[in-house]
């Protein structure tokens, strides 16, 4: 499989998009792949958010 960038969301907190992603990952490692997760989104910091 071929796919150069995959997204993950939800429809709100506590929906389990960490434990998909994780499990995503590790499915890929395991099977060779090389894996660069990172977070999108607003930073907590960002005061207009």
């Amino acid at each position: 499989m071929i796919c150069p960038r995959l997204v993950i969301a939800g429809t709100s907190s506590g929906v389990g998009k960490t434990t998909v992603t994780l499990a995503i990952l590790a499915a890929l490692k395991a099977r060779g792949r090389l894996v660069q997760p990172f977070k999108g989104g607003p930073d907590f910091i960002d005061p207009g958010h």
